[in-house]
């Protein structure tokens, strides 16, 4: 019987987000984000099926927090910009900004892509 998840995945995604972010995708090793965010080797891959998996899941992650400016902004004009405002912080902060270039995996080698982003 599997043991239930002793960890916060928003947490975990958070600081493999951070190390990315700061080594990019070739600069990162799974021992590297092993230490970012206190988790096992064995419970990464289990739980994020490796670097790889972790990186979507942490992309995932920054985009809907991006997204959930969107409604407010589209809603109007004066809401747009309080939507603007609330947004700026959020994504220009240095830990929290735009993903660059080299936090991006490299094209694939012939390892099969997902279909969708994981939910």
């Amino acid at each position: 019987m599997a043991r239930p998840r002793s960890f916060d995945p928003d947490h975990v995604l958070h600081a493999a987000e951070r190390q990315f972010r700061t080594s990019g995708y070739n600069g990162t090793s799974v021992d590297d984000i092993s230490a970012a965010t206190g988790l096992g080797r064995g419970s990464l891959y289990a739980a994020f099926d490796g670097k790889h998996g972790v990186l979507l899941q942490a992309m995932a992650s920054y985009f809907a927090r991006l997204g959930q400016f969107a409604p407010k902004a589209l809603a109007g004009p004066d809401e747009g910009a309080a939507s603007w405002n609330d947004c700026t912080p959020t994504c220009s902060a240095p830990s929290t900004g735009c993903h660059s270039p080299p936090t991006y995996p490299p094209p694939p080698t012939g390892r099969p892509q997902p279909a969708s982003p994981p939910r």
